[in-house]
């Protein structure tokens, strides 16, 4: 367990000083190490959403909803995740997260009912 906690400070450190030098190219890894093993899904948040702006692509909806779910952000939730739809358009973990999501929405707008 110690030295569990050690590598996870030393990615810590790394993760940080790469987003430094590096910001777009590491943000959606970062994030994940964030939201994962590095404990802070408020730091992920921030860095799924940096890296959403740079990047439009599945994994990054799935990096944003991820975060958006951790941080308990139901607002967030909803927002990123209507424009999803329709799911046969989602990979299947994107879909399955958009899904899990939308659960905090409530009712669904017309747009989306029927494709859960």
């Amino acid at each position: 367990l110690v030295e569990a906690h050690h590598w996870r400070e030393v990615a810590a450190a790394r993760y940080d000083e790469l987003m430094v030098r590096h910001p777009e190219a590491f943000a959606d890894h970062a994030a994940e190490f964030w939201l994962t093993v590095g404990g802070d899904a408020h730091k992920g948040r921030l860095l799924a959403e940096q890296n959403f702006e740079t990047r439009k692509t599945p994994r990054a909806y799935e990096l944003v909803l991820q975060a958006a779910v951790a941080t308990q952000e139901t607002t967030a939730v909803c927002r990123m995740t209507e424009p999803l739809w329709p799911v046969e358009q989602m990979g299947p973990r994107l879909r399955a997260l958009a899904i899990r999501a939308l659960t905090s929405c409530g009712p669904l707008s017309p747009s989306s009912e029927g494709h859960q």
